[in-house]
């Protein structure tokens, strides 16, 4: 039956509820993840990219990041369809990483970096990532699984490298509640493998250079792999979701489409979702490429982290979940602050 009109609420119940600013069909494109990033590149260079405890970077200084970050990944015999294993919280370097992968047609595997060896070992069997690019303080877990999986190279992410200078040199301060925060920012151990190989390392021009024009590899197209997410295993052991870059295009154009504020652009987001779900990773990361946003990222959804941000940076839209409100809501009725509005 054809629609119309008169007969569409009929047949499709549910566009009755659709906002009036939300079309009933999208065009996707045929765009891939790297060329989704060159593109906003273009248009956005010169825009403040990330946030992070208040040091910023523009689209241009991060995508020097990345383009070292693929270069050396590439050096290090990463090709089209490899596997590499993110295990980060949300920090510029995972950015960075994230889209240096999809600049040379990898295949990105996020894994929560607070898991343990045996929740990981099975999972990096199944997907057999060669490379791994961790926080500093899960780099001793994947060291456990080296001699029975896939896992050849760690490298180690120092978080606090990216925070600004003056914060970074305040952790240095021997005061037990400073060593705490540096501790649950940074890993503390000594030993260090010589499988591990600081992020620094990975992006100097010692090993990959600048990187020079990527270009997207010809086999790579938007029905390829770009991302496996393992499911949570409620209902037995977990499973690795494929997704292509075309479903991880639609997503952020689905929610631009439906949320009437991120069309206009000027956008500043704050991530309290983790890259390592779904949510975060479509509703953050790749819709900040999608719409050109400021990303306020936060390592870990704490409320003092959260609410220092929305009081010094308001952000405009901030994806999350409903305990994430709650608890938003009940801690600004306990403080002496307003809000921004």
């Amino acid at each position: 039956m054809a629609l119309t009109p008169s007969n569409v609420n009929d047949v499709k119940p549910w566009l009755q509820y659709y906002p009036e600013w939300t079309t009933h069909s999208l065009e996707y494109g045929e765009q891939t993840l790297g060329e989704l990033y060159k593109d906003n590149l273009s248009r956005n260079v010169s825009r403040i990219a990330t946030r992070f405890f208040g040091r910023t970077q523009t689209f241009g200084e991060l995508d020097r990041e990345v383009r070292r970050a693929a270069a050396g990944l590439k050096a290090f015999g990463v090709r089209p369809g490899d596997r590499v294993a993110i295990m980060l919280p949300n920090c510029p370097q995972h950015m960075a990483a994230f889209f240096a992968v999809q600049l040379i047609g990898g295949v990105v595997v996020e894994h929560n970096p607070l898991y343990t060896a045996h929740e990981l070992r099975p999972q990096f069997l199944d997907h057999g990532a060669r490379i791994a690019i961790a926080w500093d303080k899960a780099a001793d877990t994947l060291e456990k699984l080296r001699k029975d999986t896939p896992l050849e190279t760690v490298v180690s992410v120092n978080m606090t490298k990216a925070m600004p200078r003056a914060q970074q040199l305040a952790l240095r301060i021997p005061l037990p509640k400073v060593m705490e925060a540096r501790a649950a920012l940074t890993s503390t151990s000594k030993n260090t493998s010589l499988h591990t190989v600081p992020w620094e390392s990975l992006t100097s021009s010692a090993i990959g250079g600048l990187g020079g024009d990527l270009a997207t590899p010809e086999e790579i197209t938007p029905d390829s792999p770009a991302v496996i997410l393992y499911t949570s295993g409620t209902t037995g052991a977990p499973k690795g979701a494929a997704l292509s870059h075309r479903n991880l295009i639609a997503n952020p154009l689905q929610g631009q489409a439906w949320v009437k504020e991120l069309q206009e652009g000027n956008q500043r987001m704050l991530a309290t979702l983790p890259f390592f779900h779904a949510y975060g990773l479509t509703f953050s990361l790749t819709l900040t490429m999608l719409i050109g946003s400021e990303l306020v990222l936060l390592p870990a959804p704490k409320m003092d982290l959260i609410m220092k941000a929305i009081r010094v940076t308001p952000p405009t839209f901030v994806p999350g979940v409903p305990t994430v409100f709650e608890r938003i809501v009940k801690t600004a009725k306990k403080s002496t602050w307003t809000c921004p509005t």
